[in-house]
C-alpha cells in the first residue's frame, strides 16, 4: 500500500511541476520583459519544468532518473530526461536570443 501512495504522491509531483512550469511560461511571454529575477527565472526554468513534469507524468522514472538513487535504472530514462531538460533549456535560448530582439525587447 506504501508503494500505491509513493506512486500518487510522484504522479501528483510531475504533474505539479508541468503546471507550474506552464504558468511560468505564461508569466514569461505575459509579463513586460525585465531584469527581475522572477522574470528571469520563469524565461529560464518555464519550458524545462513544463517538460521535464509532461515526462514524468507519462512515465515516473523519468523523474526519478534524476534523483541520486535514481542511478540504478536503465540509462534510457536518464537520456530522455536529458532530452526533456535540454529542450527546455533551447526553448529558453530561442526566446531569450531571438524573439525578445525582435520586438525590441531586450
Amino acid at each position: 500500500m506504501v508503494e500505491r501512495n509513493d506512486w500518487r504522491l510522484s504522479r501528483l509531483g510531475a504533474g505539479a511541476m508541468c503546471v507550474a512550469g506552464i504558468v511560468l511560461w505564461v508569466y514569461s511571454t505575459m509579463a513586460l520583459p525585465s531584469r527581475s529575477p522572477l522574470y528571469v527565472a520563469a524565461v529560464m526554468l518555464g519550458p524545462m519544468c513544463a517538460l521535464l513534469g509532461f515526462g514524468g507524468a507519462i512515465e515516473l522514472n523519468i523523474l526519478r532518473s534524476l534523483r541520486p538513487e535514481g542511478k540504478q535504472l536503465p540509462f534510457i530514462y536518464q537520456a530522455i530526461a536529458g532530452v526533456l531538460a535540454l529542450g527546455g533549456l533551447a526553448i529558453s535560448a530561442i526566446k531569450v536570443f531571438q524573439i525578445l530582439p525582435a520586438l525590441g525587447l531586450r
